[in-house]
């Protein structure tokens, strides 16, 4: 394990009343989806149906054999129906396979129990379908993690073009609205901005401003000295 292991995991503490301390000096990483189902199963509620994780067996050690192969027997059936709707060869994959052959010998179990079988064969055949049932869970587990972590690579490329090609747009436009035909009344003015972070440039802005301005003034400036003119021309009458 590396030495950055410490940042990449963490630590997982599950009280119970009764709790066996054996192998608890090197405990196992767990993969967070496997909380999904074993807090689901621990609650007594149904498995998320979109669940790809399967249960922890440590946190039922202490439940009967029955109570075991019990909950493993929702938890397989749940991966399997994912692994049916989700891909369309389910029947070849190897979890698939393990867990129709586990849920055969758990049959097969159950009948001995209710039979009233209680010796020792009883309980090695248990075991051994506890152990089909781990793997053909961690089996199926591990193929839906892989299939549904995979990614369209072209539909993610042709996303990226997309989205630079709508910027490139939105920077065109942008270029396109700062050019400005401005009429002041005597003369129309062309002001052109150019594209920066920052938007317009103020000082650009600012002159623009102040030659409005100056316009504005000699318009104005230029009819009241007509006006004046024309009153000093009606006053004067020779």
């Amino acid at each position: 394990m590396s030495s950055y292991s410490h940042l990449l995991h963490a630590d997982l503490i599950i009280y119970q009343n009764a709790v066996s301390t054996a192998g608890l000096e090197e405990p196992d990483v767990l993969e967070q989806v496997d909380l999904t189902p074993t807090l689901a199963l621990a609650l007594g509620l149904p498995i998320s149906q979109n669940s790809v994780g399967h249960l922890i067996p440590a946190v039922f050690e202490e439940l009967s054999l029955r109570e075991q192969l019990r909950l493993l027997q929702l938890n397989g059936h749940q991966l399997s129906r994912l692994l049916q709707d989700s891909n369309p060869t389910f029947h070849k994959e190897d979890g698939y396979e393990l867990f129709r052959v586990a849920e055969k010998s758990h049959g097969s179990w159950m009948k001995l129990y209710a039979d009233g079988n209680t010796s020792e064969v009883l309980s090695n055949m248990g075991k051994k379908v506890l152990k089909q049932y781990l793997e053909a869970l961690k089996a199926m587990s591990s193929a839906l993690s892989k299939q549904l972590g995979k990614y369209d690579m072209y539909s993610m490329i042709m996303g990226m073009i997309f989205m630079l090609q709508l910027n490139n747009n939105k920077a065109g436009e942008s270029h396109a609205a700062k050019m400005r035909i401005v009429s002041n009344g005597v003369q129309p003015y062309i002001v052109q901005t150019g594209v920066d972070t920052d938007g317009e440039t103020q000082e650009e802005v600012t002159t623009f401003r102040m030659k409005l301005d100056v316009s504005e003034c000699l318009h104005v400036c230029s009819g009241y000295n007509g006006r004046e003119e024309d009153s000093h021309q009606q006053q004067d009458p020779y």
